[in-house]
């Protein structure tokens, strides 16, 4: 029987999913721009 190994404990920093929040609202502000940009 094969057991699966842990995945290795990392720890975050506080507040770490507004960073995510934030990048990700960036990269559609810049996906955005850059379909205007070529559409122009």
């Amino acid at each position: 029987m094969l057991v699966e190994p842990q995945p290795p404990l990392i720890q975050l920093p506080k507040g770490w999913q507004d960073y995510v929040k934030s990048a990700v609202l960036y990269a559609i502000v810049l996906a955005h721009y850059s379909i205007v940009y070529a559409r122009a």
